[in-house]
């Protein structure tokens, strides 16, 4: 049995994420008949069940157990009597549906005699009342070679049978109109069957009504043909079928189907042969390609189930992002495409993405799929498991099991998007929404809820972008600093490398932004650096050790940080400036921001953070007895400034020279290139969004949105 959908619209609506998929509202049903009508225990039942659920089972003794699966199965009843027959329909997926059938098939034994009546009580006889003469039977049958027709009655003239009524021709009838007849007659010069008028059909299909004009011919009843748009439960006949007779009773219709005009319309690449009467096999044929919007379908194998329904099974050439081959099936309701759903585990690789298992079904009805958007020419919709990313402490950088929907578009990127339980680096995102497009693209944006217990925690929204084996990205959050239970603004940069949430201090004039760096698996120790910051240097130290050390900062800074390490304890310091400017810690841990400085003290840690410095020498001085064991200074650095323009298929790009610096420009989730020197070009074939990542001194600085 081919895959099929093991999951669709309800799986979207399980996990409570967006009302992508809408394949739980299709109607779903399963019924069942059986050939011959009354067997016996010596006959082989065929059993045909008429649904479109992927997984069928048969119960034939009414135990419970599974006797058979498949929509078309054989069974031999042991014993006579009344046996209750149930078929089970499954569509598998997150929320399964189920659908039984249940009936009753009356079974006679192999031979069995007609029981000896009982014997009557002898009466009185009534008088004896000779009855008319009962006139001698018409005939029922009409036979030449392998051609056997029946009717009611046949009226003899010339060698010439009539009917007013439907005769049965080989399994097919030929019912007259009102007023015409059936005439069927062997001559000199062979045999024929004729009316003026009539309908012919071969089990639910129609092949004709009008005039039948049929010669036979060897085994072939020339002169058959079909109407215009002749379907068998909507799929269309195509070519001159021939019929050709089997045996007396039994004929066999060759001829060619069509597929849906939704579904290209092609023929089946060999002569079907669909036969008449009871227990004869399943109507199957094979074309060779189909399409839908936005799919390739290959190797279809198309299946009659009953009434109006048909089953196809195909290899499904998906649309890029997702671009694989899987194997999918396909309803078709009264000749036209309903439903294509799939579902497959696999290790395919597309870019950074590693897709784990598909499910997904695509709606012919709009209205049914609910996760297209406006302007798609299609849409799927399903669920899926994925990794993306490198390997970080032993697991993929990110992960996601969840539903999807992906629309495909006349002139814009395909995009697919996803949402469900979304982990990056082990941790949890909240309203994740990971998109990922055929130009390359892939991200994901979220609320980031993430912390130290008893240090720090980062809370906001995030937007992360992949490309390859590396990812970056940024978030706008709220830091609080659970030992001082302080918060305050950052802006957080996301990589392969770690995070590094950019503080913001308010110093009256302007924000400005020293560093919190954590590496994955790491303990933040709230150390500022990155961001607005040149790496950390070694104060000098006085020569006299009362005298304490000095930081010697140049001029035009757009701030500084000093760090002040203690024996036992974070040390209290007074910080004295060039210009006579003084700022002495407080004693308790709590945080303060005055109109130049910012402090924030940790174990034994004291951070003094300052606005536009003035140039010279910074002396540090010791408040308490906490033996200084350590003073280093970083300079703050000039906010960087990148630019860039598209123009006739490249980007020009001006570049502000920082020490430590390097900007790398990405587009769609690829790299386009990295700047060099001042001022440069890099090709880019269109225009569209492109980012530049500034690193400082190999760490994420920032991310600048440069072309729009």
């Amino acid at each position: 049995m081919s895959l099929v959908l093991r999951a669709a619209a309800a799986t979207l609506a399980a996990v409570a994420l967006t009302p992508a998929v809408a394949s739980a509202q299709q109607q779903h049903s399963v019924d069942f008949n059986w050939a011959p009508n009354a067997p016996t225990t010596s006959d082989t039942t065929t059993l045909r069940a008429g649904t479109t659920a992927p997984d069928v089972n048969w119960d034939f003794d009414g135990d419970g157990n599974v006797d058979a699966r498949g929509a078309i199965v054989t069974h031999q009843f042991p014993t006579a009597g009344e046996h209750r027959v149930t078929v089970k329909a499954d569509w598998p997926g997150a929320l399964p549906i189920t659908r039984t059938a249940t009936k009753t098939i009356i079974v006679q034994a192999a031979g069995q005699a007609t029981p000896t009546p009982t014997a009557t009580p002898t009466q009185t006889p009534a008088p004896v009342v000779t009855p008319a003469a009962t006139p001698a039977p018409c005939p029922t049958t009409f036979t030449a070679a392998k051609l056997l027709a029946t009717a009611p009655c046949f009226t003899i003239s010339d060698g010439r049978h009539t009917s007013a009524l439907p005769v049965n021709v080989n399994g097919v009838l030929v019912t007259p109109a009102l007023g015409a007849k059936v005439e069927l007659e062997t001559t000199r010069t062979g045999t024929f069957v004729r009316a003026a008028n009539a309908k012919v059909t071969l089990g639910q299909l129609t092949a004709s009504t009008g005039k039948v004009e049929w010669k036979l011919v060897g085994d072939t009843l020339t002169g058959f043909k079909v109407a215009p748009g002749a379907h068998l439960g909507g799929m269309k006949l195509a070519g001159a079928p021939k019929l050709n007779l089997t045996a007396p009773g039994k004929a066999n219709l060759q001829t060619s189907f069509a597929l849906p005009s939704n579904l290209g319309g092609a023929t089946s690449t060999a002569p079907v042969n669909v036969p008449t009467g009871a227990g004869v096999p399943p109507i199957l044929f094979k074309v060779q390609h189909a399409t839908l919007p936005g799919l390739d379908l290959s190797s279809l194998t198309v299946r009659y189930l009953s009434g109006d329904n048909w089953a196809i099974d195909a290899k499904v050439q998906l649309p890029q992002p997702i671009g694989l081959k899987v194997t999918g099936g396909l309803a078709v309701k009264n000749g036209k495409f309903s439903q294509l759903y799939s579902t497959t585990s696999l290790g395919s690789k597309h870019g950074p993405v590693h897709l784990k298992r598909l499910s997904f079904a695509v709606e012919a009805d709009p209205a049914k799929s609910q996760c297209r958007v406006s302007g798609a020419k299609a849409a799927m919709c399903g669920d899926l498991a994925l990794t993306a990313g490198p390997s970080l402490l032993g697991a993929p950088a990110l992960s996601l099991e969840g539903g999807f929907g992906l629309n495909v578009f006349e002139s814009k990127p395909t995009i697919l998007k996803a949402y469900g339980k979304v982990k990056l680096v082990g941790m949890t995102l909240k309203d994740a929404e990971f998109e990922m497009r055929d130009t390359g693209y892939v991200g994901v944006k979220s609320k980031l809820d993430m912390g130290w217990k008893g240090v720090a925690t980062i809370k906001g929204s995030s937007s992360i972008e992949f490309q390859g084996t590396r990812f970056n990205g940024e978030s706008k959050d709220q830091v609080c600093l659970e030992f001082v239970d302080y918060c305050l603004g950052a802006e957080t940069l996301i990589s392969s490398k770690g995070l590094a949430a950019c503080l913001t201090v308010d110093l009256w004039a302007y924000d400005w932004h020293p560093g919190i760096g954590v590496k994955w698996g790491q303990w933040p120790d709230l150390y500022w650096s990155g961001c607005d910051l040149a790496p950390y240097r070694e104060a000098f130290a006085k020569a006299s050790a009362a005298s304490g050390h000095a930081v010697r900062l140049p001029a035009g800074l757009p701030g500084a940080a000093i760090a002040i390490a203690g024996k036992g304890a974070a040390p209290r310091v007074a910080l004295i400036g060039p210009k006579g400017e003084r700022f002495e810690v407080p004693a308790d841990a709590k945080p303060v921001a005055t109109k130049q400085f910012f402090v924030m003290k940790r174990d034994n840690l004291t951070q003094i953070a300052i606005g536009k410095p003035s140039a010279g020498t910074w002396n540090v001085v010791s408040l308490d007895d906490t033996t200084i064991t350590s003073v280093k200074s970083a300079e703050g650095l000039a906010q960087p400034s990148v630019k860039a323009k598209y123009k006739r298929g490249k980007l020009h790009y001006r570049v502000k020279p920082i020490a430590g610096q390097a900007v790398r420009f990405t587009a769609n989730g690829r790299t386009l290139g990295t700047a060099k020197g001042k001022q440069g070009t890099l090709r880019l074939k269109r225009k569209t969004r492109v980012i530049a990542l500034v690193e400082q001194n190999g760490k994420l600085r920032d991310r600048i949105t440069v072309v729009r």
